[in-house]
C-alpha cells in the first residue's frame, strides 16, 4: 500500500547536512535541491586557524615541549622488512642501535618528549608501533602525515619530511647546496644470513652483482674511508651503520636548509607545518587572500565537488599509439607542472555566500565572476584528440574524456565550459 502511494505519502531526502551523519549518505547520487542552511557555510576566519598543525588538545592542556630527532632504519627486505639497525641525529649527536629489536633501544634511548622526524615516514615508523600505546594516526590513503603515542611517560610524535619536501634523499645534495656523496649500499646483500655473518668477502659482492662496477669502486672507497675492512672482508652491518647515520645528517641539514629559506619566504616555521599544501595554506591566510571568501559544507560543497576534475593520463584518441603497431609513430610525453598555482591565479578566489542561480541562461552566467552548473551538451562542434569534456557518471571508475557527449549531461564551472565552448564549440 505505500509503494502505491509513494507519490503521495513519501518525500524525497534531500542532500543536506544532517544527511551526513547518517548511513544513507552513500545512497544520495542525486541534489535535486541548491537551496542549504546557514550552518553550511562560515566565513574564513584567520584567527580560528590553528597556527600549529602537530599541537593538540593534549600538548595545550599540558605544555609539553619536543625534542627533534631525525631517524632512520635499515631493514631485511629478502623475505619480510625485519629491521636490523636504525640511527638518530639529535642536535649533530648522531646514535646508532643494531639488533631486531634496535627501535625499541632507540625509543628507550630518548631523554624527553620527542618528534621523530624521518623521510618517508609511513615506513620507518611501522617498526616502532609495536612499541607505543595510546596511538593515533593521521593519514591519507596509505601515507602517514603524522602519529602521535606514548612510550613510558614521554610523548612521541612521528613525523614525515617528504610530505614537506617531496623529492628523493638523494637529491638533497643538490637541492640545499650540500656535500652530499652517491648513496651506495648492496641492499639485496642484506639477508638473515649474511647479517648474521657480518664480514663478508668483497669477491663475493663483486661475483653476486650486487653492484655495478663503478659503484663497486665507490663502495669499495666508502670502506676503506670509513675503516671497516678486515682483509678482503668487510663488516657489511658496520657499513650500513655508516651510510644510515650519512643519510640521518643530510636530512637533518636538508631540512633545517628548507625551514630557514622558508622562514625568509613566508615567515612560517616548518616546524608548526606538517604538509607542503598545510603550508601552502597557512601562507595565503597570512597574506589575506581568503578575506571575504567561505568555508563550505553540506549542500554547497558537494554540488562544487561534483564539478572537479582530476588529473589525467591518456594518448590521443585513447588509442595506442606505435607500440604494437607496424609503422613507426612518433609520440611526445606532455606532463604540466604546477597546475594549482597557475589555476589559482587564473581563476582567483570568490567571495561571499554562493548563490542560488534563478536565471539559468548563459547570457546571465557570462556577466559573473563564477558559477557551477550542471548542464546538458545538445551540440559538439569539434572535436578534438585529447579532449576537453568528460564525464564520471554513477558505477564507472574512471573519468571518461570523449568527445561523444551529446545528449549528456555534466557538472561544470565557469573555466571549464568557456574552454568547452571555445575549442568544442559546444551548446
Amino acid at each position: 500500500l505505500l509503494i502505491e502511494h509513494k507519490d503521495d505519502l513519501l518525500e524525497r531526502i534531500n542532500f543536506n547536512v544532517e544527511m551526513l551523519n547518517t548511513p544513507f549518505y552513500g545512497r544520495l547520487k542525486e541534489i535535486t535541491n541548491l537551496n542549504y542552511m546557514d550552518s553550511e557555510i562560515r566565513i574564513v576566519d584567520v584567527k580560528s586557524e590553528v597556527d600549529n598543525d602537530i599541537v593538540d588538545i593534549e600538548d595545550v592542556k599540558e605544555a609539553v615541549a619536543y625534542e627533534k630527532v631525525f631517524f632512520d632504519f635499515e631493514t631485511i627486505t629478502t623475505d619480510y622488512h625485519i629491521p636490523y639497525l636504525c640511527c638518530y641525529d639529535l642536535k649533530g649527536n648522531v646514535e646508532t642501535f643494531k639488533g631486531e629489536d634496535c627501535g625499541l633501544k632507540m625509543l628507550k634511548s630518548l631523554k624527553g618528549n620527542t618528534i621523530l622526524i624521518a623521510h618517508n615516514a609511513g615506513y620507518d615508523y611501522k617498526m616502532l608501533l609495536k612499541y607505543l600505546r595510546d596511538i593515533k594516526v593521521i593519514s591519507k590513503g596509505n601515507g602517514l602525515i603524522t602519529c602521535s603515542a606514548k612510550f613510558g611517560k614521554y610523548h612521541i610524535k612521528i613525523k614525515d619530511t617528504y610530505k614537506l619536501i617531496p623529492m628523493a634523499l638523494k637529491e638533497f645534495g643538490k637541492t640545499f647546496k650540500l656535500d652530499q656523496s652517491k648513496e651506495i649500499i648492496p641492499y639485496k646483500l642484506y639477508s638473515k644470513e649474511n647479517i648474521a655473518k657480518r664480514f663478508i668477502n668483497l669477491s663475493v659482492i663483486q661475483e653476486g652483482k650486487y653492484l655495478t662496477d663503478e659503484d663497486m669502486k665507490i663502495f669499495i672507497s666508502n670502506c676503506k674511508k670509513w675503516k671497516i675492512l678486515r682483509g678482503n672482508k668487510v663488516d657489511i652491518v658496520e657499513y650500513s651503520a655508516n651510510y644510515c647515520k650519512t643519510d640521518c645528517d643530510v636530512l637533518k641539514n636538508g631540512y633545517d636548509t628548507f625551514r630557514k629559506w622558508i622562514q625568509e619566504i613566508t615567515k612560517i616555521d616548518t616546524d608548526d607545518v606538517l604538509t607542503l599544501t598545510s603550508l601552502a595554506h597557512k601562507y595565503l591566510m597570512s597574506e589575506g587572500v581568503y578575506n571575504g571568501c567561505y568555508e563550505l559544507s553540506g549542500t554547497p560543497r558537494a554540488f562544487i565537488q561534483k564539478c572537479v576534475v582530476g588529473g589525467r593520463v591518456m594518448v590521443r584518441d585513447n588509442q595506442k599509439q606505435g607500440h604494437g603497431l607496424k609503422r613507426r609513430v612518433r609520440i611526445c610525453d606532455f606532463d604540466a607542472v604546477a597546475l594549482y598555482p597557475s589555476a589559482m591565479n587564473r581563476m582567483g578566489f570568490l567571495i561571499g555566500k554562493p548563490k542560488v542561480i534563478t536565471n539559468p541562461t548563459y547570457e546571465f552566467l557570462k556577466e559573473q565572476d563564477g558559477y557551477f552548473v550542471k548542464i546538458r551538451i545538445t551540440k559538439v562542434g569539434k572535436n578534438l584528440h585529447f579532449p576537453l569534456l568528460s564525464i564520471f557518471e554513477d558505477g564507472d571508475t574512471v573519468r571518461e574524456f570523449s568527445n561523444d557527449m551529446i545528449g549528456r549531461c555534466i557538472y561544470t564551472h565557469k573555466f571549464e565550459l568557456e574552454d568547452m565552448i571555445k575549442y568544442h564549440n559546444i551548446e
